[in-house]
C-alpha cells in the first residue's frame, strides 16, 4: 500500500489534484495530512483522502498570546490544548460545514 501524507495545510489541500493528475484513483494511494482547506474536504468526499487532523490554528495563536499574557501577569504558564480533531469520511459533516466560514 502507498501512502502520502502532507505535512501541512497547503500541501494536503493538493493532494487530491495531484493523485488525478497522475491517473490514480481513490484509494490507490493513501492520502493523509492537515488541516482542512477546500481541497481536502473534496478529498475526503471523493475518497482520495482517508483522514485529516483539523489544527484549529486560530485557537493557536490565541492561546500563544494568551499565555504570554498569563506568563507576563501571573509568572505561570497553562497547559492549553487546542483540541486537534481526527476528521474522515464519518465526521466530515460538522466540519464541511463550518471550514469555509473559518468556524470550528
Amino acid at each position: 500500500t502507498t501512502f502520502i501524507i502532507g505535512l501541512g495545510g497547503i500541501v494536503t489541500n493538493q493532494i487530491t489534484a495531484s493523485l488525478k493528475n497522475a491517473g490514480k484513483k481513490p484509494g490507490e494511494v493513501i492520502g493523509g495530512g492537515f488541516d482542512c482547506a477546500p481541497g481536502t474536504l473534496v478529498g475526503l468526499d471523493e475518497g482520495y483522502v482517508e483522514a485529516t487532523i483539523d489544527q484549529q490554528q486560530y485557537l493557536q495563536g490565541y492561546f500563544a498570546v494568551y499565555t504570554l499574557y498569563l506568563m507576563k501577569k501571573y509568572g505561570f504558564i497553562p497547559e492549553i490544548d487546542t483540541g486537534g480533531y481526527l476528521v474522515d469520511k464519518d465526521t466530515i459533516g460538522l466540519i464541511k460545514e463550518l471550514s469555509p466560514l473559518m468556524i470550528r
